[in-house]
């Protein structure tokens, strides 16, 4: 986050980043040692902290509940009309608060939109100083959040 980013912006910047990695890009050069990377991965760990509480239309799911149900919506999201709207950020200090906002668009081939609000808890680890996700409420309609 730069010092001059919300952490609304950088929440959005964080959600819509994720919901738009491609599943994995090529190899890295053989003398680094790695195979494909893991995009939708990668951003996920970046996103959120290692222990986030995650609840999904009232249902507490773990890490790796909670990737596997993102990389659902994920197949679903079109960033083409997706919006983010109505947010509310309170700041405790830099990079410690809680953001509250709505995001929602429009399928392919769907004539309904997906809607759905999102309320973070947003914390900077003192040990790092790298700021995730510690609590996530995602609440939608949508057939795509359903546990």
């Amino acid at each position: 986050m730069s010092d001059t980013q919300s952490l609304t912006q950088w929440l959005e910047e964080g959600i819509r980043s994720l919901l738009t990695a491609g599943p994995q890009i090529g190899h890295f050069p053989r003398h680094a040692g790695h195979g494909p990377v893991d995009i939708f991965s990668s951003r996920f760990n970046a996103l959120f902290a290692t222990n986030v509480t995650a609840l999904v239309n009232g249902q507490l799911l773990d890490n790796a509940a909670l990737k596997q149900k993102l990389s659902d919506v994920q197949k679903a999201f079109s960033p083409e009309t997706a919006q983010f709207s109505s947010s509310v950020e309170n700041v405790d200090k830099p990079g410690f608060g809680q953001v509250g906002l709505f995001f929602l668009w429009k399928p392919q081939n769907k004539n309904e939109h997906v809607q759905v609000s999102l309320n973070a808890v947003i914390e900077t680890t003192e040990d790092d100083g790298i700021m995730g996700i510690t609590s996530l409420t995602l609440v939608s309609g949508s057939p795509v959040f359903n546990i």
